[in-house]
């Protein structure tokens, strides 16, 4: 299922995937940091150098999928108190790399729209073929409004009999 949604996201773009793709859902315990982590080791299957970004900073996932357990990581980074050279961790998968969402901020919402956000996912561009950013459920809170607007492409993920309805429309 995940090759076959790596593949969908190839062709719908031509024959070149975007270079950011946003996974997001309406509700917390959809699964999409499972979807994220295994759309990354997909795409990095077949050699996209690939990163994924934690920017669920209430409920960071991505790095323990990947048996990370730094706790620095990307709001570190936006407030001034992480080096770019200590923000992009290896994992044992060939070809990916995880951001870490890093301390729960005061202000997360404001993070995803920042420009040093947006600068870093420029960056990201010119390092990666395949940036992945695992992001909060847009149903609940705002956090990831900024960064799915961010992003080239937006995957929401639905768990069936288990997501609202109303919350997904």
């Amino acid at each position: 299922s995940i090759r076959r949604l790596k593949n969908n996201i190839i062709y719908q773009y031509g024959d070149v995937p975007p270079k950011s793709i946003a996974i997001t859902s309406p509700e917390k315990g959809d699964g999409k940091s499972t979807i994220a982590a295994n759309l990354g080791i997909a795409f990095a299957e077949e050699w996209y150098k690939t990163v994924l970004i934690g920017a669920d900073f209430r409920r960071p996932q991505i790095g323990k999928y990947f048996g990370l357990t730094i706790k620095e990581g990307l709001s570190d980074y936006l407030e001034g108190n992480l080096a770019f050279e200590r923000l992009i961790h290896e994992t044992d998968q060939k070809n990916v790399h995880v951001i870490e969402a890093g301390y729960n901020p005061q202000n997360p919402e404001v993070l995803g729209s920042s420009l040093l956000f947006r600068q870093l996912l420029k960056k990201m561009e010119e390092i990666y073929d395949v940036i992945i950013i695992d992001t909060p459920p847009f149903g609940i809170i705002s956090d990831s409004t900024a960064i799915l607007k961010n992003a080239e492409a937006t995957i929401v993920v639905a768990k069936y009999r288990k997501t609202n309805k109303g919350m997904l429309r």
